[in-house]
């Protein structure tokens, strides 16, 4: 039987929007979507909520009493100021948890920005992950777009041959990461330091789905979507 851990790390210094994480949508501050999402999964043995901010745990557990979620499970991790600040990487928090708790085979990482993330999904990563399909993967949605890209002076086209352009139809297009969640091997992160490594695997999520709040349009966005 597998032992799996969900980190859900929360700054409370968001740039673009302050305390983001926060920010109620039809009553639940935002964070609440993804560690209901988390808790009801039923594949972890620990959620761990890594912020900087105490109020944030003090908003988490007021909420989870109001909606009557169970969180036993669930742990309060006050990461350090240097993977706190709007530079770190999150592989910073990642590594201060998983140094402190190495006894799991798996981790997932779920940012709180991707409220319409579902438990279906998280299934689906850790069933590719302990079918040992992969070491590693990140969720994602599928695009049938073309890319082009400058460099220098140049326009290029990325993704096709625009001198022999495919039809539409037939294009199978690319994975574009939507930032939900990514998960992997607790030991092999350990040694890479790195959330994606070795064999690296996606769950496709739709592309209405994907959606990473990041922006007050976004936040418009969410709103219209989740009426």
């Amino acid at each position: 039987m597998f032992k799996n851990i969900c980190i859900i790390p929360l700054r409370s210094k968001s740039k673009e929007i302050k305390n983001k994480n926060i920010k109620q949508i039809k009553g639940l501050p935002l964070c609440m979507y993804v560690l209901k999402t988390a808790v009801k999964a039923n594949i972890f043995s620990e959620v761990v909520i890594a912020s900087d901010s105490k109020k944030y745990f003090q908003i988490i557990r007021k909420f989870s009493k109001k909606i009557n979620l169970d969180i036993k499970n669930v742990s309060f991790f006050m990461r350090s100021k240097k993977s706190s600040t709007n530079l770190s990487p999150t592989e910073e928090v990642i590594k201060e948890v998983l140094e402190e708790k190495k006894n799991f085979n798996f981790c997932f990482l779920i940012q709180a920005t991707s409220p319409l993330l579902n438990k279906n999904d998280l299934k689906k990563g850790l069933k590719l992950l302990s079918n040992n399909k992969c070491d590693s993967l990140f969720s994602s949605y599928l695009s049938n777009k073309f890319f082009w890209k400058k460099s220098g002076e140049k326009i290029l086209s990325v993704n096709y041959n625009f001198k022999s352009r495919p039809m539409r139809q037939n294009f199978l297009g690319n994975f574009i990461e939507n930032g939900a969640f990514y998960g992997f091997s607790v030991k092999k992160f350990l040694k890479k330091k790195n959330r994606l490594f070795h064999r690296i695997s996606t769950v496709v999520m739709p592309q209405e789905r994907s959606i990473d709040l990041d922006t007050n349009n976004d936040f418009i966005k969410l709103k219209e979507l989740i009426k």
